[in-house]
């Protein structure tokens, strides 16, 4: 289960850099802001699962 958290992390990570320098930045911002955003909430509410 972290596995999988981890590579999803690891790919949305590739994703901001590759759109940050090729498409343009301030669109990639707020969608990195997002996803980080929800990330949050995500790890938040497996937490509490797990314990």
């Amino acid at each position: 289960m972290l596995y999988d958290v981890v590579m999803f992390w690891v790919l949305v990570q590739l994703n901001i850099f590759v759109c940050h320098f090729l498409i343009y930045p301030g669109i990639c911002t707020l969608i990195f802001l997002t996803i980080q955003f929800l990330f949050l909430k995500l790890n938040q509410s497996l937490k509490i699962e797990q314990s």
